[in-house]
């Protein structure tokens, strides 16, 4: 699709800046301080490099799962002390401080959430990590964060700006731009679609054991399903068994998400979707009810666990590793996380990313939220906004530069690819999965060097060498190597999931988010209250605490709750445009 390779058109500051010169403009800015920021008790050489004397203190807040604890904070690496905080207050000044670090997403959601109402944030924050981008802009409203018109452009780096930002298009930035000013910047990661759930992952030798293929027809999806409820497909003899894998958070995280099973049914969740000229949003369509009805069904026959509805995402990995379940639907990432405790330990074991057909002769669309994970912002009250892209020009320059020279310690599975996780921001180059699995391809279709591989298709990023190494161990019998096999090893849709998206995006499979813009003060006030209805309505439908048609009144509910007026707002904005 067009609309994934759009480049950014530099915003005008941008240009600016850039004209008059980077360095010129960093010492511009340098004495700058925020009204209503302490002052400034450090200076700081000028340029996107410069060090602040004496060294600053930045506070953040995150959280670590068990997944973390266990592959990552190793080597004497930990959230607190690690080779990236190292170079923050090496090159640029800058000790990197916790407010607080949660132990799971659950309790980092509502940590957070508690410090956004009391207004106590930290000097830099994630937010908004599903769209739209409603905490920045009650933040903003409150007079919480300041602006980084003058910052992004005089500081960021040339290689952030080229591998990174100038991949964005230009309305991710206008929808934190409020009253002429930018007040956030995007967690770049992929393109649209990259990261959401796109497969059924479905366990391969109880496929074998049950004696069937890859589905043709979502009824054959429904058909497996069963099976691998009812057919005893790990041939134990015993009932023990259930066919899909769920979390409570059904249209979020690309792993056990329910959004692939709507959009089979041409139903687009938690998106704003065009439809005769206006601009409608998917969660309150009619299209909604047939897939609600069939998970209602799977959650009564048994196909879906009694627990899911209680299931938060830092459980899912417990649920995978009891062998109880079959399939789910998930991104191409999830044999990373959580399938591949699974097959770590057990020679019999496998999941394939199959494909998705449609519940009817309509192909599926998969739904295709924005290609960043969040913004990042800045507190009103902190005197260094630039330390911000300070910290990222480090961490890309790190990440892209270094990668394949081992300047950090490996990861438990003996590569690097996990240490980006210790920084406390991060981004990523969009496109980048796609050129590695190329250029794995070359390596093993033109028995080449990966180094020469490399060459042929640009990719100057270290990390592919761990790839390859990754792809190289696996088919060389390491079974601890599997997750990055199956998704970057030479191999066909249905059976890489790398494969499986390039195919998806060359097809122009994807159905983008429509709406971009502002958050209008409808959005903002009534956003939270309109998402916890629909989470709480179609779990109790799914549950049979509610009937089907309570559907119908909750998109009733949904209008007069406010979902009316921000549909006019959203129209609004998309008339304009």
């Amino acid at each position: 699709m067009a609309a994934m390779h759009h480049q950014l058109r530099p915003l005008a500051l941008l240009a600016a800046a850039l004209a008059f010169g980077l360095a010129g403009v960093s010492a511009a800015f340098a004495g700058a301080v925020e009204e209503g920021a302490a002052p400034r008790a450090s200076t700081m050489e000028p340029g996107p490099y410069g060090k602040y004397d004496p060294p600053i203190d930045v506070t953040f807040v995150t959280h670590v799962s068990d997944v973390f604890q266990k592959t990552v904070t190793i080597n004497d690496q930990t959230m607190e002390d690690n080779m990236w905080l190292d170079q923050y207050r090496e090159r640029f000044g800058i000790n990197v401080k916790y407010l607080w670090i949660a132990k799971s997403a659950e309790e980092y959601n509502q940590k957070l959430n508690l410090s956004l109402a009391s207004g106590d944030i930290p000097d830099i924050l994630e937010l908004d990590s599903r769209k739209p981008p409603v905490n920045v802009a009650r933040l903003y409203e409150a007079g919480k964060l300041q602006p980084l018109d003058d910052v992004y452009p005089a500081y960021a780096s040339e290689r952030l700006l080229n591998d990174v930002y100038r991949h964005e298009p230009e309305a991710t930035f206008k929808s934190v731009t409020f009253d002429g000013e930018l007040y956030a910047l995007p967690r770049v990661w992929e393109f649209a679609g990259e990261g959401g759930a796109v497969f059924i992952w479905a366990r391969q030798d109880w496929m074998r054991n049950l004696n069937l293929s890859a589905p043709q027809t979502f009824d054959d999806v429904i058909a497996m399903a069963r099976a691998f409820t009812f057919d005893d497909p790990d041939q134990n003899g015993e009932d023990d068994t259930y066919g899909l894998l769920m979390q409570k958070q059904l249209f979020y995280g690309g792993v056990a998400d329910a959004t692939l099973l709507f959009n089979a049914h041409h139903a687009y969740p938690d998106i704003w979707i065009e439809r005769g000229g206006e601009l409608v949003y998917g969660s309150v369509q009619p299209e909604m009810k047939r897939p609600l009805a069939l998970l209602r069904q799977f959650y009564e026959e048994g196909i879906i666990d009694q627990e899911f509805g209680t299931r938060v995402g830092d459980k899912l990995p417990e649920e995978v590793i009891s062998g109880r379940v079959g399939m789910e639907f998930g991104a191409q990432w999830n044999p990373l996380w959580p399938l591949l405790d699974t097959v770590r330990d057990a020679p019999d074991v496998d999941w394939l990313p199959l494909m998705v057909p449609s519940s009817d002769d309509r192909p599926v669309r998969f739904s295709s939220p924005v290609g960043f994970a969040g913004y990042f912002a800045v507190s009103s009250d902190f005197p260094y906004p630039e330390a911000m892209v300070k910290i990222l020009n480090g961490y890309w320059d790190m990440y892209a530069l270094e990668s394949s020279t081992m300047a950090y310690p490996p990861s438990k599975e003996g590569g690097t690819w996990q240490a980006w996780l210790l920084s406390p921001i991060d981004v990523n180059k969009p496109g980048m999965n796609f050129n590695t699995q190329l250029t794995i391809e070359t390596a093993y279709r033109d028995d080449v060097a990966i180094e020469e591989a490399m060459r042929r298709h640009g990719h100057e990023f270290g990390e592919v060498i761990d790839m390859y190494n990754f792809v190289v161990s696996y088919l060389g019998g390491k079974r601890e190597d599997w997750g990055w096999a199956r998704i970057f090893m030479p191999g066909d849709p249905g059976e890489v999931s790398q494969a499986g998206m390039h195919q998806l995006i060359e097809q122009g499979r994807f159905l983008p988010e429509a709406f971009l813009g502002v958050p209008s003060e409808t959005m903002t006030g009534k956003w939270p209250t309109l998402t916890s209805l629909q989470e709480e309505t179609f779990i109790k439908i799914i549950i049979g605490d509610l009937e089907l048609d309570a559907f119908d009144e909750f998109v009733r509910q949904w209008h007069d709750l406010g979902g009316g007026e921000i549909t006019a707002d959203v129209n609004a904005w998309f008339s304009s445009q």
